[in-house]
C-alpha cells in the first residue's frame, strides 16, 4: 500500500515525489498526514510560485539586504517540526528552481533554517498533464524518492463510504539501525557493478529517478532500512529502491540482494572462529560489511574485538581485500569513540594487534595510520 509507504519515509525524512494524474488525491493524502501526527503543513503551489515564496521578501538592513522571515517558516521553527507540500512541481519556474533545491536539499530559506525534523513532500502531474509543466532538471529530480500515485477504484469505493478515513503506520525508533546493512549490501553491488554507481542522465521525464553516490546512500539505504523497520513487503521495498535509483537499477539490486543472502551477522560476533570465506567474493565482501556494520551498531568493546577477529581470518583465509573497508571502518570508529568506550579500545589494543597489523599498509594507504 503506497500510502504506508510514504508514510513511513516522510518519517523516516526523506523527501518523496508523487506522481499522479490530477484529482487522485496527492494533496489531501499529505494534509491527512499532518493532522494524524499533529504537524502544521505548508502547501506551496508551484505554478504561482516567485522566489519570495521561498527566499522571503528582501530589505534593506544596513549595508547589507536580508530576506524577512517567512510566517509559516516562522511557526516551523517555534514547533520544531512540519511538513513542506510543494504542489505541481513541474510548473515551478526556472527562477524559484534554485532557492526551492536549497529547501528540499538543506531546509534552508533565504536567511532562514528550518529545524531538521521538518518534511518535504512534493507532487507533480505526468509532463504531458502538467500545462505549461518543465522538466525536472536532474539535480532536483535526484533529491527524491520517486513514487507512481493513484487510486484504483476498489480503493475509491472504500474511500469515499469511510470519508478516506486513513491511520497511518508508526515508524518504529531506532529504525536508523538498519542503515549498516544496506550500507553493506550497497557497498557490495557497487563493487560489483561499478557501472551502476552513477548515471546522470534522465532516460524517463515521466519517472525521472536515476542512481548516483547521492541516491544511493542518502535515499535508497535509509528508505529500505526504514521500510524493513516497520515490516514493510519486499513489493514496497522494491517501489522505495527503484524510485531512489530507477527501476532498471533497483530490480538488479534486489536480484543481488536475494542472491547473496545475508547471514546474521550476530553469529559471527558472538563466536568469530565459525566465520568461513564462502569463495564468491562480491558475498563474502556484503558479510564482512555486516558484521562491522552491527559491531558499530552495538558500540561496545566485545563486539568491536569480534569484527577485528572476523577482519583477520579474512586475511588468514587468503582474501585481505575483502576486510579492506572494514578495516577503515573500524579504525574510524576507534577514532570517534569516546569516554570509557574509547578506553577500553586503547586497554585492548594489543588484543586485537594481529589482526589490525594484516590491515595496516592499506590503512597508511588510506591515511588513517601514521
Amino acid at each position: 500500500m503506497k500510502k504506508n509507504l510514504v508514510s513511513i519515509l516522510l518519517q523516516a525524512n526523506i523527501p518523496v515525489l508523487l506522481w499522479g494524474e490530477p484529482g487522485v488525491g496527492k494533496s489531501s493524502f499529505v494534509e491527512s498526514l499532518g493532522e494524524e501526527f499533529g504537524i502544521p503543513v505548508k502547501t506551496l503551489i508551484g505554478s504561482s510560485m516567485d522566489p519570495t515564496d521561498v527566499m522571503g521578501l528582501p530589505r534593506l538592513e544596513g549595508e547589507f539586504t536580508r530576506h524577512a522571515p517567512l510566517a509559516w517558516a516562522k511557526e516551523f521553527i517555534e514547533k520544531g517540526k512540519g511538513i513542506v507540500f510543494v504542489d505541481e512541481l513541474t510548473t515551478v519556474p526556472p527562477a524559484v528552481q534554485a532557492p526551492l533545491l536549497q529547501l528540499v536539499l538543506n531546509k534552508r530559506l533565504g536567511d532562514m533554517q528550518l529545524p531538521t525534523d521538518v518534511r518535504v513532500v512534493a507532487a507533480a502531474n505526468p509532463p504531458d498533464q502538467a500545462v505549461g509543466g518543465y522538466e525536472l532538471d536532474p539535480p532536483m529530480a535526484n533529491r527524491f524518492v520517486h513514487v507512481e500515485w493513484n487510486m484504483d477504484a476498489s480503493e475509491f469505493a472504500d474511500g469515499i463510504m469511510s470519508g478516506f478515513f486513513y491511520r497511518p503506520p508508526v515508524l518504529p525508533e531506532g529504525w536508523e539501525a538498519g542503515k549498516g546493512k544496506y550500507n553493506a549490501l550497497v557497498s557490495a553491488f557497487i563493487k560489483r557493478r561499478p557501472d551502476l554507481l552513477s548515471k546522470t542522465k534522465i532516460e524517463n521525464p515521466a519517472f525521472p529517478s536515476f542512481p548516483t553516490p547521492r541516491s544511493w546512500a542518502s535515499l535508497l539505504v535509509p528508505a529500505l532500512a526504514a521500510l524493513e523497520a516497520a515490516e514493510m513487503g519486499e513489493d514496497e521495498m522494491l517501489v522505495a529502491a527503484s524510485g531512489a535509483v530507477g527501476r532498471g537499477t533497483a530490480l538488479e539490486f534486489f536480484t543481488f540482494v536475494r542472491e547473496v543472502d545475508l547471514p546474521d551477522p550476530d553469529q559471527f560476533l558472538r563466536d568469530p572462529k565459525t566465520f568461513h570465506l564462502t569463495g564468491r567474493g562480491d558475498r563474502d565482501y556484503a558479510i564482512v560489511n555486516s558484521v562491522v556494520a552491527a559491531a558499530i551498531r552495538h558500540n561496545n568493546i566485545k563486539s568491536w574485538m569480534a569484527a577485528w577477529e572476523v577482519l583477520g581470518r579474512t586475511a588468514e583465509q587468503g582474501s585481505p581485500a575483502i576486510g579492506a573497508s572494514g578495516a577503515q571502518a573500524l579504525k574510524a570508529w576507534q577514532s570517534k569513540a569516546e569516554g570509557n568506550l574509547k578506553s577500553e579500545m586503547n586497554k585492548h589494543l594489543k588484543d586485537i594487534l594481529p589482526h589490525l597489523q594484516k590491515f595496516v599498509p592499506l590503512l597508511k594507504e588510506a591515511g588513517m595510520m601514521n
